[in-house]
């Protein structure tokens, strides 16, 4: 009796063995694949981003000034406005290496600068959103979200709040595009916000039929708010799917 059993156990550190030095090997070779790709990144020379699809923040069609009495719009009304003056880039779910395997590493500080601008950007339109929307400015809070949405936006409260609007208006088909948006994200957010869209799908009946507040004053037509500006940006990918296994921006 005992034979079979060491015998079984002889099989199994064998087996285990060889996985394992097959998982090490396998390891390595990434991590070399991995270095030569850095160090060939790291002398890649500058190139020029003069003519990358840069975001360009639509003022003139955005709510300014709704409630200037209101601090919290007034500051992110002010700090838009000055953010829309600095280059903007989406660089979602590409990697350092990427980048300077593409642009050189030259370029890499400004690229970074950059996105940065982005994350600062979908967040101020997160906030200046959700606060027209508390204070009853729901197509105003629409309008914005739709916009943070279209720039490539992977903050899971913004398309909940916009999906909350859609269903709270039957807006049946708003919110089937909003989930394809959702969909085009190359971020580890992308999930997250598809579930959460999902268990919204579910109570859409129980939401879309509450009571809805009074709106602040009259709320313009939908025509007044010309959001076709912003479908182009659904099919926009500027940046190939990234290569390499290092950190994202």
């Amino acid at each position: 009796m005992k034979f079979p059993i060491f015998t079984c156990f002889l099989i199994f550190i064998i087996w285990y063995t060889i996985k394992r030095l097959s998982v090490d090997r396998k390891q390595e070779a990434e991590q070399k694949r991995f270095w030569e790709q850095e160090e060939l990144a790291n002398a890649t020379r500058r190139q020029d981003i003069s003519q990358l699809p840069y975001l360009q923040l639509p003022l003139e069609d955005l709510p300014f000034g709704r409630c200037p009495e209101d601090a919290a719009l007034t500051r992110c009304e002010e700090e838009l406005a000055a953010l829309s003056k600095e280059k903007i880039l989406n660089l979602s779910g590409q990697t350092n290496t990427a980048l300077k395997l593409k642009y050189g590493a030259p370029n890499l500080p400004l690229l970074m600068e950059y996105d940065e601008h982005f994350t600062q950007l979908v967040c101020l339109l997160q906030e200046w959103g959700s606060r027209l929307y508390e204070l009853n400015y729901r197509k105003e809070a629409e309008q914005v979200l739709h916009t943070a949405v279209a720039f490539g936006s992977d903050i899971k409260g913004t398309y909940t709040l916009l999906g909350t609007i859609c269903l709270e208006n039957k807006n049946q088909t708003g919110f089937a595009q909003l989930k394809q948006y959702a969909k085009l994200l190359r971020s580890l957010q992308k999930e997250p916000i598809l579930k959460a869209l999902d268990s919204m799908d579910l109570y859409r009946d129980v939401i879309s039929t509450e009571e809805p507040l009074s709106p602040a004053r009259e709320l313009p037509s939908e025509e007044e708010y010309d959001l076709s500006f912003l479908d182009s940006r659904l099919t926009e990918l500027p940046f190939d799917e990234p290569q390499d296994p290092s950190g994202t921006l």
